[in-house]
């Protein structure tokens, strides 16, 4: 089941109405709450790197490591273009 919500919601609001799935993934909130939080960005269109990594625990990018590194970025690296381990990192949450 997929959900969509076009409307300002807190991130309380969200996880507090939504009940009986097993993978929730949220657009656009700053990691404040504690929750696994993944950055993606291509290098392309020069978004997604918001509060200098605050609270990402990883990237999925098309940066490679060694530029993440560059950039402050200590977390886990993960590869965009490979769709298999950005799945297995998030089944691994």
């Amino acid at each position: 089941t997929v959900y969509k919500v076009h409307k300002a919601l807190s991130l309380n609001d969200i996880l507090t109405n939504v009940k009986g799935v097993d993978l929730l993934i949220i657009e656009g909130y700053s990691n404040e709450e504690n929750y696994p939080c993944i950055c993606v960005a291509r290098k392309a269109t020069g978004k997604g790197f918001k509060n200098e990594f605050k609270g990402y625990n990883a990237v999925a990018s098309d940066y490679d490591k060694s530029e993440l590194t560059d950039m402050g970025f200590t977390g886990v690296t993960l590869n965009i273009n490979n769709i298999n381990a950005v799945i297995d990192y998030i089944n691994g949450l």
